[in-house]
């Protein structure tokens, strides 16, 4: 199979993904969260969705999501 320009592209995206993924995972790492965590509290830190909102952006229920803001709240994160 020969490569395409298309097919160099996707993988500088897919390791630099890999990267960025690193990089988050140390970050929640350090301040005690998950990672669906801290991007819970990157979205929020721009903006204020509905729950119904925020659940989409994370891909989770809104039970889920209902959880997460309750245990922010509790810690002072939000």
């Amino acid at each position: 199979m020969t490569d395409t320009p298309d097919d160099a592209l996707v993988d500088a995206l897919v390791q630099t993904s890999f990267v960025v993924t690193g990089v988050l995972t140390r970050v929640a790492a350090e301040r005690d969260l998950s990672l669906t965590q801290l991007r819970m509290l990157g979205v929020l830190r721009d903006r204020r969705p509905r729950m119904a909102q925020l659940a989409a952006l994370l891909g989770l229920d809104k039970s889920t999501v209902s959880g997460l803001i309750e245990r922010a709240e509790r810690r002072g994160l939000v």
